[in-house]
């Protein structure tokens, strides 16, 4: 009988270090195999939808239970399948450029599509959890405690080879560094996501054993505001306006709302779009669009 390198507890791997990191990657390709089938559907607001809430969870739950050094294979074959379906939805011959992918990856508070990375959110995600969990943690596991005193401290120290030790220290250091940059920007006036707003004190160790510690929705909100700004900073004044613009409040209810006759149904060619011209990508003018055209009656010749 060949030893057991690891098990799933509620859909979390769990063992050695090479099993969790090839099973992340097979959960992302088993995940993944759902959105062909999405792509080929005729309805893009429908198919956002599904994509939003039905495909792109189905990997993202590992995010809060999984080193993010294990998990980053499984996260890249993830976040490039859910963009290379988001391209089809949207009709663009071409993958999605850098700008394209940052947007759809923000929150939809903040003119994203909420297709979030996992790539991006493992610290958080996973630093989020240990927070949530510790308290019980050291109650069950009393040598749990042992590794808090050292998680800040200097190299040399006895626990800092601890891959436990070394994968929070790692994860508190990335969110830290996000927070910053948010701070940075508020203090130079810098345009600020409506919103977002950045608790007077920082994330650390000694939070962990507080009845109320580092939630990870206030530390994921850290990697958003984050992004939000370096995609701000590298943009263009056109750009700019556009992100400023998508990220009040409202500016995009009609691409989350669920699609009811008499509602917030869109036709597929508005559906399409309005997700061009959210994403800054160029509306297909091809076979795709006319076809989609072809759906919704609408005359072609309106070109």
């Amino acid at each position: 009988m060949e030893p057991l390198e690891g098990i799933k507890v509620l859909g979390v791997p769990i063992g050695s270090d090479a099993w969790v990191a090839n099973k992340c990657v097979e959960i992302a390709t088993k995940a993944g195999s759902i959105l062909p089938k999405l792509a080929r559907l005729n309805d893009p607001q429908v198919q956002l939808l599904l994509l939003r809430y039905c495909a792109h969870p189905r990997f993202m739950h590992l995010v809060r239970g999984v080193q993010p050094h294990l998990l980053m294979r499984g996260a890249l074959e993830h976040d490039a399948g859910i963009q290379q379906c988001l391209q089809e939805v949207a009709g663009s011959p071409y993958p999605l450029g850098e700008e394209a992918v940052a947007i759809s990856q923000l929150p939809t508070r903040w003119g994203g599509l909420g297709l979030t990375s996992a790539q991006r959110l493992a610290p958080a995600g996973w630093l989020g959890s240990w927070a949530h969990a510790w308290k019980k943690m050291v109650v069950m596991f009393p040598a749990v405690r042992d590794l808090l005193p050292h998680l800040g401290a200097p190299e040399g120290t006895g626990f800092k080879g601890h891959p436990l030790v070394a994968g929070l220290a790692a994860a508190m250091e990335d969110v830290r560094g996000a927070r910053a940059r948010v701070l940075a920007a508020e203090r130079e006036e810098h345009p600020v996501l409506e919103g977002l707003q950045i608790p007077a004190e920082a994330p650390g160790w000694e939070g962990f054993g507080d009845d109320r510690p580092a939630s990870q929705k206030e530390l994921t909100i850290y990697q958003h505001g984050s992004d939000w700004l370096r995609l701000f900073d590298a943009a263009n004044p056109s750009v700019r306006a556009r992100l400023l613009s998508l990220s009040r409040d409202g500016a995009t209810w009609h691409l989350n709302a669920l699609p009811e006759e008499g509602g917030f149904r869109l036709k597929p060619i508005a559906a399409v779009i309005s997700l061009c011209l959210q994403l800054g990508i160029t509306i297909p003018l091809a076979k795709k669009f006319l076809e989609i055209l072809e759906l919704d009656d609408f005359p072609q010749r309106a070109l």
